[in-house]
């Protein structure tokens, strides 16, 4: 065994429990193992409010869009809607019309944004699961059926209702402005239609989506294209390649966009605030370090005499240096590996019972603090504290050989 790290574990194990110096080493050592413990659940708890978020938006959002590059309406020709389709990975492609329209329910009326969309979104997207009233259907062989998030349905008082219930949808006239003066009645297409459910799924789409049928959408606007084609991917981590294939396939004429990137400022926010919170309980770590740093220096004073009789029998500089920098180590490796167990058992208490909740009376979808896991999360905490302990034991070390001198051995 090397000699540096045999007395470098020697003075780690050692039982001398009135020994300040120890007493004071194993504080700092609870103080770094703490601090890591905080960082990993902390972590691992943005992580999982992450996972809750981005499913919510991820069962409204496809993986890919594609939108026009100028103008507001499109359409792809059947060959390249056929090549899109045979793309290893596409589930489904669907056209998609998304159009601003006032809608009226008996005395209340609301200005919302149609959805027009095919009946197999439901099945791809999960939105058939976000149900709180009704039915996820959007026509019969009779009647198309509409259905408005939960914020719409509020603003509009749809507290109850039934087949026979039915939604005033106003979409403005495209013309000039001056011939609806003379017959106002001309400024809106009208149209009916029923409802069959309510959705909620989160609170930017509650309010603002109503989702109809594609061909009732069509007939309303007058327009058989579309604003956006929307592609479900069987795996998100092939999007950035899809994507790429996709634009390279139709050109500068679109506009091809990944889940990410429809909510851009939604991700980076998230991780902002997730690297902040890694900087500030870093920073709570460097605080630890220093009195790693403390307690090591101590103990190169209480550990001079033996490093003097390894001086006397040939012991150099740099393994006087090494002994004290492994002791450093130990330290801040073992309060490492310490802290990450104990966070992984919290976080696990609480996935299975729930530990900490959130308040009560919240409108969160949650009950308690969702948790996840990422490796890279452990993998940067260790590196973070591994760090820590270098530099808090490179400054001991380097004073463990100075003022060392023959003459101590006498004192």
């Amino acid at each position: 065994m090397n000699i540096s790290f045999w007395f470098a574990r020697k003075y780690f194990y050692s039982k001398k429990v009135r020994n300040v110096i120890n007493l004071i080493a194993r504080v700092s050592q609870i103080g770094i193992t703490v601090g890591t413990m905080a960082l990993v659940v902390v972590l691992s708890v943005f992580n999982g409010f992450e996972d809750v978020i981005l499913s919510l938006y991820n069962s409204f959002d496809p993986s890919i869009r594609i939108t026009p590059a100028e103008g507001k309406f499109f359409e792809v020709d059947s060959q390249r809607i056929e090549a899109i389709k045979q793309m290893d990975g596409v589930v489904y492609l669907t056209p998609v019309i998304e159009e601003n329209a006032l809608i009226k329910y008996k005395d209340n009326q609301t200005i919302a944004t149609l959805k027009a969309i095919n009946e197999e979104y439901f099945t791809h997207s999960g939105i058939d699961s976000m149900m709180i009233v009704g039915h996820a259907k959007l026509k019969t062989d009779k009647a198309y059926y509409s259905i408005p998030g939960s914020g719409v349905a509020s603003k509009l008082g749809l507290s109850f209702f039934g087949f026979d219930e039915f939604l005033q949808i106003y979409y403005p006239q495209k013309g000039s402005p001056s011939s609806f003066v003379l017959n106002p009645n001309k400024a809106f297409r009208q149209k009916s239609i029923a409802m069959s459910g309510i959705f909620q799924v989160q609170q930017d789409f509650d309010e603002k989506f109503i989702l109809i049928p594609l061909e009732f959408g069509q007939k309303l606007i007058g327009n058989t294209q579309y604003t956006s084609l929307d592609i479900l991917l069987e795996d998100d981590d092939k999007m950035s390649s899809t994507k790429n294939k996709i634009a390279d396939l139709l050109g500068p004429d679109y506009i091809v966009k990944d889940r990410f990137e429809l909510h851009k400022w939604l991700y980076n926010i998230m991780k902002s605030e997730k690297l902040m919170v890694y900087l500030i309980l870093s920073f709570i770590l460097l605080i630890a370090g220093f009195n790693l740093i403390g307690s090591l220096l101590m103990l190169t004073l209480e550990k001079k005499k033996d490093m003097m009789i390894l001086r006397s029998m040939g012991g150099e500089e740099s393994l006087i240096r090494r002994i004290f920098f492994y002791e450093g180590l130990l330290l801040s490796i073992t309060s490492a590996i310490g802290g990450i167990v104990l966070g992984l058992i919290f976080c696990f208490l609480q996935m299975k019972f729930g530990i900490i909740r959130i308040s009560q009376g919240s409108t969160f979808i949650l009950d308690a603090y969702p948790v996840s896991f990422r490796l890279m999360d452990f993998v940067w905490v260790f590196i973070t504290v591994v760090i820590l302990g270098f530099l808090s034991s490179y400054l001991p070390a380097r004073a463990a050989w100075k003022n060392l001198s023959i003459k101590d051995l006498s004192k």
